[in-house]
């Protein structure tokens, strides 16, 4: 009997991962350009790449993650324009390598060669267009790029309203739900 009431005592006392993960403390999101110790290796600025939003996310393993929506402008072979929506992610200190980000569809799960079972579809469209409102939102939902995630704390996060406006033609709102 004595056992018993300890053992429950201390499931009372222990909280569960679900609670820790509800108490977390979440930066507010910054209106502002890209920072530059984001990009000490200037990969985004000197290929002319214009960031967006990014945000710094770690969970309660200590597993960390930096994230941005990326667009590039260009002028494809016959003159007419391209714009390039891309996600990219870095995921080892001191988070100096940028790559794209994808998601993966399959078994999860390697043959005997070693070739993985599924595919990757990579968080890069192109448009031979401006995107629209309703694209890049479609898109930012698709990827699930969010300022807040369940079970993630948020270190540092931002997003540039003014490139934003200046190249896509409108303001970020409510229906991007970052903020």
């Amino acid at each position: 009997m004595k056992l018993l009431v300890s053992f429950l005592i201390i499931l009372f006392v222990i909280p569960s991962s679900a609670t820790v993960a509800q108490n977390k403390i979440n930066v507010a999101v910054a209106d502002t350009s890209f920072p530059e110790s984001w990009d000490r290796k200037q990969k985004f600025r000197e290929n002319v790449y214009n960031v967006l939003a990014w945000v710094h996310q770690k969970d309660e393993s200590g597993y960390e993650y930096r994230s941005c929506l990326v667009i590039f402008e260009s002028v494809d072979s016959l003159g007419r324009p391209e714009y390039f929506l891309s996600q990219h992610y870095t995921n080892k200190k001191p988070f100096k390598k940028w790559n794209y980000s994808s998601i993966h569809y399959g078994g999860g799960y390697f043959t005997a060669s070693g070739i993985e079972v599924g595919y990757h579809d990579l968080h890069l469209e192109i448009y031979d267009h401006k995107p629209t409102q309703k694209e890049v939102y479609e898109l930012i939902n698709k990827w699930e790029f969010k300022f807040y995630k369940k079970d993630w704390i948020t270190v540092e996060a931002g997003l540039d309203s003014v490139l934003w406006q200046a190249i896509l033609g409108f303001k970020p709102d409510s229906e991007f739900n970052l903020k």
